[in-house]
């Protein structure tokens, strides 16, 4: 099971509690991350003492605050856990190709933590676009397009 960071575990106390998600999604770029031998790169500007990247991971794009959705800030860990999967060839985790407004993409998402991560592949690199929790129902559609992926050409939706 891959961990999660519980607001509890920090007494309650959100600050410590944000402070040890940020730690690790920070843990998770000091590593390094690659996919498919690609370095994975990130917008390193600052928000509130904060990359902006962590904050539209854990608020999202419609900025979210705080305890409006706790699971976004639990599950930072699966950042790492993805791209550690792929990499081990973990049945639960899937990827695929898509288009998107004419650029390539990479979904990775896993079907056990119902968590997705997305990619925008260039030619040496692979720029973070996103990462998130996703429902029963999201789930269903990223596995019909892992499916579809298996037999489009090139493997591209």
């Amino acid at each position: 099971m891959t961990p999660r960071i519980f607001l509890s575990d920090h007494g309650g106390d959100f600050e410590a509690f944000c402070s040890a998600c940020y730690q690790c999604y920070m843990d998770f770029w000091d590593n390094c991350p690659q996919f498919g031998g690609k370095d994975i790169l990130r917008a390193l500007a600052l928000e509130n003492g904060r990359e902006k990247v962590f904050w539209g991971i854990v608020e999202g794009h419609d900025n979210q605050k705080q305890f409006e959705n706790l699971e976004r800030y639990e599950k930072i860990p699966c950042l790492a856990f993805l791209i550690q999967a792929v990499a081990l060839n973990d049945a639960d985790v899937k990827w695929f190709r898509i288009r998107h407004k004419g650029k390539l993409r990479v979904q990775i998402f896993s079907k056990a933590h119902r968590y997705l991560m997305v990619l925008q592949e260039r030619k040496k690199v692979f720029d973070f676009v996103t990462a998130h929790p996703i429902s029963q129902r999201q789930l269903d559609k990223k596995m019909e397009q892992y499916e579809a992926s298996l037999k489009a050409e090139n493997g591209v939706l």
